[in-house]
């Protein structure tokens, strides 16, 4: 099962790709977020960072409230979420 699935799912609804994802991190952090660092967040192999998944929202024009919904732990929910 793929990890971050709301996410992904949000991000196809707005045509966002993971290199937009890499260049919204480092255009607004001021850092060097490479496309591969963005595919080891999605595919668990590193762990997101606040900042980083803020950052991620506010692109997708997604509340912060909501943050536990697509950024769960381990990057898989455990119940049923309707979104």
């Amino acid at each position: 099962m793929k990890k971050f699935k709301l996410l992904r799912l949000k991000m196809y609804d707005q045509d966002v790709i993971q290199e937009d994802i890499a260049n919204h991190i480092a255009d607004t952090l001021g850092n060097n977020c490479s496309i591969s660092h963005v595919s080891d967040l999605f595919n668990g192999r590193s762990s997101w960072r606040m900042d980083e998944a803020y950052v991620v929202l506010d692109l997708l024009k997604v509340p912060h409230s909501e943050l536990h919904k697509y950024f769960p732990k381990d990057g898989e929910r455990s119940c049923y979420v309707q979104v």
